[in-house]
């Protein structure tokens, strides 16, 4: 069976286009988390999102847009976006969001937007960060997102290896190992250009695809969204 992992949309209906031509191939899309936040077609985002009947993880900006977490925890921009978000979403929308779970599971894979730890707000950058939930692996590979770097995290000669992962690669499945995807919609990675993976039972590859940054931009000033969102698309950071 083959997987499409997607993550870290944000709203960001462009980059989402330009990836699903991708998801169309595989047996099934799985989405960690965040399809809104920071962009400016959240609603859109949502039911195509819907329209590809995946497995679907909420991730923080998620719940912060239908009032399940305080936003008062995010960066003024974050929190802007947010705001903007709550008041442009659909009801249909929310109630969907409100729906999502926290975690997933197909198989060996495990599905969370964050860490097992703290399944929307941690942050896995780093091999120490990547030991906590290894610890609580068995023989399952984890896929997370929220960082927006494509990633893997893997126990190799009783020590925790980790790298960052580059347009093409493909990397073998090994047990107790962790795997970002890194974000389709915005990118934190010097490359601006969509991020996501297809896996199989025996490996991973990391896609990266080009997209109407431009475009995404020009929405995001025709709605007010902070100008720092806005220039950090251009730069994949």
């Amino acid at each position: 069976m083959q997987y499409g992992i997607i993550s870290d949309i944000h709203g960001n209906l462009e980059a989402l286009l330009a990836v699903i031509p991708y998801l169309s191939k595989v047996d099934k899309t799985i989405v960690l988390g965040d399809i809104v936040g920071y962009g400016p077609c959240p609603n859109e985002c949502c039911e195509y999102v819907r329209k590809l009947n995946p497995l679907v993880i909420a991730g923080n900006h998620d719940i912060a847009a239908v009032g399940k977490k305080d936003i008062n925890w995010f960066n003024p921009y974050a929190r802007e976006a947010i705001e903007w978000t709550q008041r442009n979403l659909s009801s249909e929308n929310k109630e969907w969001l409100l729906s999502l779970p926290l975690r997933g599971k197909q198989s060996n894979f495990i599905f969370v937007h964050g860490s097992l730890r703290d399944y929307t707000d941690e942050y896995i950058f780093k091999e120490k960060e990547a030991g906590e939930s290894l610890g609580l692996l068995k023989d399952e590979i984890l896929f997370i997102g929220h960082t927006h770097v494509p990633s893997c995290f893997f126990v190799e000669n009783n020590s925790i290896q980790g790298k960052y992962l580059m347009e093409d690669e493909v990397i073998k499945l090994k047990k107790r190992s962790i795997i970002n995807p890194g974000s389709v919609g915005q990118p934190r990675d010097y490359i601006p250009k969509a991020s996501f993976g297809i896996v199989n039972n025996k490996e991973f590859k990391l896609f990266r695809i080009p997209y109407n940054i431009k475009r995404t931009q020009r929405l995001m000033r025709q709605v007010g969204l902070p100008e720092y969102l806005i220039k950090r698309l251009e730069n994949g950071r």
